[in-house]
């Protein structure tokens, strides 16, 4: 079995921060009329959050392949395992709590979801 390569590795985390903003969306779109409406300030917050991921993260691997090239869109075993590592990060602490409370309306901890999209966009970057 091939392993995955860094480029495929940081478009799949690109893609998980994407996933994130469209459920952020969705809950606050089916919370906007009732008495458990998404507080504003911290859901723009994390909504900015998740937006600037993608961009950061695309623009390091961009800018670092076009400094070394096809070496580094292969990455060594270190940053293949690494970007893994925000990826399983990503969906343990972001993706799955926000699955669980649009489909379950638990409350949102804004404070781990905010933590864990700044530290992903930090360490994919």
């Amino acid at each position: 079995m091939e392993a995955a390569s860094l480029d495929l590795l940081t478009d799949v985390v690109v893609a998980a921060f994407d996933d994130a903003s469209k459920l952020v969306v969705r809950i606050r779109e089916q919370r906007k009329s009732s008495d458990r409406a998404l507080p504003e300030q911290a859901t723009r917050d994390l909504l900015d959050s998740l937006a600037l991921a993608p961009v950061i993260v695309r623009g390091h691997f961009d800018h670092d392949f076009k400094r070394f090239g096809e070496p580094y869109a292969c990455g060594d075993i270190q940053a293949r395992e690494s970007m893994k590592d925000v990826l399983i990060n990503l969906q343990m602490t972001l993706i799955i709590a926000l699955r669980s409370s649009g489909m379950d309306d638990v409350d949102l901890d804004f404070d781990a979801l905010q933590t864990s999209s700044d530290d992903g966009r930090v360490n994919a970057g």
